[in-house]
């Protein structure tokens, strides 16, 4: 069995982190109505070009069918189901309605059961990666989930993920998808229709498994491989969102980037990280930012000072629109950093509270609905003793999104290394830094864009950041454990070697 097989399983851990409340009842339509109106109005005053993606018509058109169908009191979770697909209509990833993922915690306390395959969609077609019920076997293609086709069912779940591009939603879906099959459906019991990997079409009903069941069975599985995992992760520098290791064979190094967080410990990482490539002599430096959604960028511009000894900068211009909203957000923003962070919002606040000062100083006096553009000046290489003058390759794919993709941009535009993988799953010209907000009656929290930020060679073209090398990924690599994005870009450095 596979490391990649226990992965999906276990993300719904990390949805549920910090949720324990219980919720109960229904809101009036008035209620409802107000919640809907709130959200629009909230988005309008705040986003610094709602329509770009979407027009207005269609939005008002959803908005208005949402409203003639709001005749009776609904629950959080129905509510969301309404409203969700027209904030993701938007387009804009950074701009979204969250799921009420209390409802899930409380459900999965009841001893609900989920949905017990790990699947993935390649395509338009989705596969079976592991059954924890033992009924159907990895490989088999699910044709049909209680008499849904696997493209309605895509279809449905991704109204329910924000982006700009379909791969990186669907890659969300693949993610979440346990999750988001309960929010869309609350389905317990699963009659699948599939292909066998022989070619035979089957047809099984299962039963979901409690949370529980999942995870003793997800920990079962990793027992497999546990052993070589305690042994490689002896020989790494390992934190909790990055880590490091090396080999020393290939003079070649590997950074496992997941998550733009914690600049603190990203800054530990670097220091420890790179005086060991430097003791090494690492030639060859692979970071993978595949699997990276972002975070705060500001740690991009820290891995770039060991990268580069020329100035750069992650981007060209910066757009805010004012408004109230943002006004009053910035002027005091622990209210938000409360709800958002309720054990750690003080410390969070006392680390930002200069940026969110010098913001409101800038923009208090302007008038709302105007767009303030700067153009953040070029970043200047400190004096680093372990910058790294190797070769530099990093790893994209159609999870690749947000922070993540600014630093692809960065490198690419100012030529720092080579990308490898396939197309990233967020815009290097984007919208974002998210406004958050809670609707006032159902307390569903949402999120909306209030700049827009331009990629270093300004570039405004709806594609992602493009590999310099193009390498995908088949059912077949996913099934047996394969990597070959890795594996291609070991071996260039393999025939880079083997050259006298």
């Amino acid at each position: 069995m596979k490391r990649v097989v226990i992965i999906v399983v276990l993300l719904v851990a990390a949805i549920l982190a910090g949720y324990t409340e219980e919720v109960s009842g229904k809101q009036s339509p008035e209620e409802l109505k107000y919640d809907l109106d709130f959200l629009i109005q909230t988005l309008e005053d705040v986003h610094p070009d709602l329509y770009r993606y979407t027009p207005q018509e269609e939005i008002y058109k959803m908005k208005q069918d949402i409203e003639e169908d709001l005749s009776e009191p609904l629950t959080r979770l129905e509510f969301y189901r309404k409203v969700a697909p027209l904030v993701t209509r938007i387009g804009d990833g950074h701009t979204y309605i969250t799921y009420p993922v209390e409802e899930l915690n409380e459900y999965i306390n009841g001893g609900g059961r989920l949905f017990p395959l790990d699947v993935r969609i390649i395509g338009e077609r989705l596969f079976v990666v592991v059954d924890y019920t033992g009924e159907i076997p990895p490989g088999a293609e699910i044709l049909k989930i209680n008499g849904f086709s696997i493209s309605q069912l895509i279809e449905e779940l991704t109204k329910y993920v924000s982006g700009e591009k379909l791969s990186y939603r669907i890659e969300s879906v693949n993610t979440n998808f346990r999750a988001l099959l309960w929010f869309a459906y609350s389905w317990e019991e699963f009659n699948i229709t599939y292909l066998s990997p022989s070619g035979k079409a089957l047809q099984k009903p299962i039963k979901g498994m409690t949370w529980n069941e999942l995870t003793r069975k997800a920990q079962e599985l990793q027992k497999e491989f546990a052993k070589e995992e305690k042994e490689e992760d002896s020989k790494k520098i390992q934190y909790p969102y990055y880590s490091y290791a090396s080999m020393p064979e290939l003079k070649t190094g590997v950074i496992d980037f997941r998550a733009f967080q914690d600049p603190e410990k990203f800054n530990l990482f670097l220091e420890e990280t790179f005086r060991k490539i430097k003791e090494e002599e690492i030639e060859h430096l692979i970071i993978d930012i595949r699997n990276n959604s972002g975070g705060n960028s500001t740690l991009g511009d820290a891995l770039l000072d060991y990268l580069t000894d020329k100035p750069w900068r992650q981007f060209s211009k910066i757009e805010l629109k004012v408004s109230k909203q943002i006004k009053e957000y910035y002027k005091d923003p622990l209210p938000a950093l409360k709800k958002i962070y309720p054990e750690s919002y003080e410390s969070m606040y006392q680390a930002s509270r200069e940026w969110y000062q010098s913001v409101y100083q800038e923009i208090s006096s302007l008038p709302e609905g105007e767009v303030f553009s700067s153009s953040p000046e070029l970043i200047e290489p400190s004096e680093n003793p372990l910058r790294f003058h190797g070769k530099l390759y990093v790893l994209i794919g159609s999870h690749t999104f947000s922070s993540a993709v600014n630093f692809a941009a960065t490198v690419k535009d100012y030529g720092i290394g080579t990308l490898i993988g396939e197309e990233t799953g967020g815009l290097p010209t984007h919208f974002g830094d998210i406004y958050p907000f809670w609707l006032p009656n159902t307390d569903l929290p949402a999120g909306v864009s209030h700049k827009k930020f331009y990629r270093p060679s300004g570039i405004d073209d709806g594609k992602g950041v493009l590999p310099d090398i193009e390498v995908t990924t088949t059912l077949e690599d996913v099934l047996e454990g394969k990597d070959p994005v890795m594996e291609h870009i070991l071996e260039v450095i393999k025939t880079i070697e083997l050259v006298p």
